[in-house]
Order: structure tokens, then C-alpha cells, then sequence
């Protein structure tokens, strides 16, 4: 009997250790097979470098925010411009790597891409994929960062396709990310975030498209985002407004509106006007200053003479943002001008 005992316990020992030892061998070849800073990665036919997330706040080339703040290592792409395939998707992640990022002007005139689909968490880099002139369908499934004009004059995107759950995940929006992409028609706005917004001056994300539906609310119910509010087609974020008809020639701004100065929605506003029930501001002769006249806020963008108040006394950041068809203004001696208040103009200032 104890010979059988001392048996059976030698056969578990035996199973034991085989176990064991497997055990930790798995584990060996798995942590070498995590990436780490430095390492070049291959996913498909899509190669990657591997960097530190002191490596890329060094380099200040590409946004961090606050949603990957707890991301220690990015995949940064490295093929772009000779992709050949009709179908690019960026993976959820790279081994142990979930966080993407595609470089500044990495896909920039690329004529093969028709389909884009970023399936995680992805940052991409400003121009990513401008001039992309056969790009029809753009997919987003994860936390995702655009760059400034990310997908400007993709003229054939047609569709984006937001397959996020609303209040889960977003899709943050920069500058005249989708600027004239002309074929868009319809966007859903639901998981999409536009944090340049309280800015005083921007161009919109949607610049220069023609979009006939907005979806900002879910259609089964009538609640509305508290981000998003459609008034009289114009689009307002968290109460800036960021879009509106291309046809529009004059903007009336809502008693909830915070007054920025959108660029780029078309060049052809001749007057701004503000509803008289609004706390801070009123509109004298088709501009808006605030409700003693002393500071002019925003100045329609197709005027090609400017006037100012006897009662003037600061023209504000962004208040001329875009204006084009004026090239010279005379302030008058006293006037401050505030930083930014002739933004992306050609305009000479004199004083007098």
C-alpha cells in the first residue's frame, strides 16, 4: 500500500511540474513577445513604430488629450502615401499595443483608398488623408482623434459611418476635419465632440460642405443631446455655432448663442443679427457688439467697407475672423485691438 502511495504522488509531481513548466514558459513567450519602445511592428501589410508616451509628448506633434492619459505605449504608422489597397482598416490594436496613431499628412493624396475604417482608439495626425479624391466611406468604431483637416477635400466621402455608442465613446472633431468634402450630405453628429469650439474663432469642421440632414438626437424619442441644438439650420455646439447652409447671407443668432466667429461656412454673410431677448449682446447695423456698444464681438464676413461705433472702445478677439472682401481698415485712435481680432484675413490696419 505505501508503495503504491509513494507512486501515485510521484505521478502528480511529475503532471505538476509538466503543468508548471508549461505555465511559465507560456508566460515567457508571451512577455517577449509584447512590444516595447523602439520595436518596429507588422500587422498585415501596415508597419508600425512603437513609442513611448514620453517619446511623443517630446516630439509635440500630435495631440494627447485627457481620454489616453492612462496610455503608456503608441503605434505609430509608418506606410502612407504608397498604400495600394482600396480598404485601409487601422487595427484595434498591435499586440499590446491599443492606441494608434497616424502620422501628419500620412495618406495625403493617396488616389487607391475608397474605404477607411478605424476599428480602436486612434489620433490622427492633421491632413492625414487630404486630397484622398477616391475616399467614399470613412468608419469610426472607437475613441477617436482628428487632426486639423484631416480629410479635407475628400470631394467623392459620401458617408461616415459612426458605429460608437453615444455617451461610451466619441469621435472628437478638429478644425475643418471634414472641410469640403462636398459629396457629404448627411452626418450624425450624436458621438462627435468639437472641443475647439468655445474657441472665438474657428473653422468649422464641416466647412464648405452642403449637408442636408443633421443627426443630432435620437429619432425614436424627442430628446435632444444637451451638447447639440438645430435651430433654424444652423448647428450649434454646446451654444457656438459650427455650422451652417452654405447659402445662408445672413446669420440670426439664437438668445441661447455664445458668440464665436465661424470660418469657412461660406464667405457670403452680409449680416449678423442676435435675438433682441439675448443677456449680453445686441446687433447694430447688421454686426454684434455688446449691449453698451463699447466692444464689437463679430463683423459680417462679406462686407468690403467696415464702420465702427462712436462708442467703440475694443474690437475683440476674432471679431473680423474670415474676412475676405475688406482689405484695409481704419481703427480709430483709442480703440484697443484685441490678439487674433483680424484672424485668417488679409486686412492692412491703419489708425486715425
Amino acid at each position: 500500500m505505501r508503495r503504491i502511495r509513494w507512486k501515485n504522488f510521484l505521478r502528480i509531481g511529475v503532471v505538476l511540474t509538466i503543468v508548471l513548466g508549461s505555465i511559465f514558459t507560456f508566460l515567457a513567450v508571451r512577455k517577449g513577445l509584447e512590444y516595447k519602445p523602439g520595436d518596429t511592428a507588422r500587422d498585415g501589410n501596415l508597419f508600425y513604430e512603437i513609442k513611448s508616451r514620453e517619446s511623443i509628448l517630446n516630439e509635440n506633434e500630435y495631440v494627447i488629450s485627457s481620454s489616453f492619459k492612462n496610455q503608456s505605449l503608441f503605434a505609430v504608422l509608418k506606410v502612407g502615401q504608397n498604400y495600394n489597397s482600396k480598404v485601409l482598416s487601422i487595427p484595434s490594436r498591435v499586440r499590446n499595443v491599443n492606441c494608434i496613431i497616424i502620422p501628419n499628412e500620412m495618406f495625403s493624396g493617396n488616389e487607391s483608398i475608397e474605404k477607411v475604417y478605424f476599428l480602436g482608439r486612434t489620433i490622427i495626425g492633421e491632413r492625414a488623408f487630404e486630397n484622398c479624391t477616391n475616399l467614399k466611406e470613412v468608419g469610426f468604431y472607437e475613441v477617436t482623434y482628428t487632426g486639423v483637416r484631416s480629410f479635407n477635400n475628400c470631394t467623392k466621402l459620401a458617408n461616415i459611418v459612426m458605429n460608437i455608442d453615444v455617451g461610451i465613446g466619441c469621435v472628437y472633431l478638429a478644425d475643418g476635419v471634414f472641410r469640403k468634402c462636398s459629396s457629404l450630405k448627411n452626418v450624425d453628429v450624436r458621438a462627435m465632440e468639437y472641443e475647439n469650439a468655445d474657441n472665438k474663432a474657428f473653422e468649422s469642421p464641416f466647412a464648405y460642405c452642403n449637408l442636408e440632414k443633421i443627426v443630432y438626437k435620437d429619432e425614436s424619442s424627442t430628446n435632444v443631446l444637451a451638447n447639440y441644438k438645430l435651430v433654424d439650420d444652423m448647428l450649434y455646439y454646446n451654444g457656438n455655432l459650427i455650422y451652417y447652409s452654405p447659402d445662408r447671407t445672413v446669420l440670426n443668432y439664437d438668445k441661447f448663442a455664445k458668440i464665436n466667429n465661424i470660418i469657412g461656412c461660406n464667405d457670403n454673410i452680409s449680416e449678423i443679427n442676435i435675438n433682441s431677448m439675448h443677456k449680453e449682446y445686441v446687433s447694430i447695423a447688421g454686426a454684434i457688439y455688446t449691449k453698451d456698444g463699447r466692444d464689437l464681438i463679430a463683423y459680417p464676413n462679406a462686407k468690403e467697407t467696415i464702420t465702427f461705433l462712436e462708442t467703440i472702445e475694443n474690437i475683440e478677439e476674432g471679431a473680423f475672423a474670415g474676412t475676405f472682401k475688406c482689405t484695409n481698415v481704419v481703427v480709430p485712435y483709442g480703440v484697443n485691438v484685441k490678439d487674433n481680432a483680424f484672424y485668417k484675413t488679409n486686412i492692412q490696419i491703419s489708425f486715425n
